[in-house]
């Protein structure tokens, strides 16, 4: 992971990862219901959901019927906000009081190791050096010129 970022305020929390290999499938397994805000599979058909709820074993057995998903923003079970900004990044958001469940769960799937959470929590707010609270990080880290001169692009 050569990028990574933890915004806290008092009320929400963002977990930023990049570049990830994600896994969707096993991202969403130990949630209930997800509702796609925006979820495009690759592909000729072209096919995507839009704002629709569905139960994890019915997104499950469309991400094994379909081609790879090219992009994503769900809300699982009405707590986590989890979307790719770009190709192979991850971009979390959640209530701050559950902080600690989402950097369990993402221990347990194996999207963090424990050196990697160590260094998440020593720097909150803190991304290349600069302070960024959570409100404007979603803006900065969007920006693709910035975006490209970090990955040397």
């Amino acid at each position: 992971m050569k990028l990574s970022y933890l915004g806290v305020s008092s009320e929400r929390f963002i977990i930023y990862l990049s570049p990830l290999e994600i896994n969707l499938f096993e991202l969403i397994e130990y949630f209930k219901v997800v509702k796609c805000i925006e979820l495009y599979f690759d592909g000729k058909e072209g096919k995507s959901i839009t704002n629709e709820t569905i139960r994890v074993d019915d997104l499950k057995s469309l991400l094994i019927n379909n081609n790879q998903v090219v992009e994503f923003n769900l809300n699982l079970d009405g707590t986590f906000s989890i979307k790719n900004i770009w190709w192979n990044d991850l971009f979390i958001e959640g209530p701050i009081f559950n902080l600690q469940e989402i950097i369990n769960y993402m221990y347990k799937i194996n999207l963090l190791n424990k050196t990697q959470i160590k260094q998440l929590l020593k720097k909150p707010n803190k991304f290349e050096s600069r302070n960024l609270c959570p409100k404007n990080f979603n803006s900065y880290i969007q920006d693709s010129d910035r975006y490209e001169k970090m990955l040397n692009l």
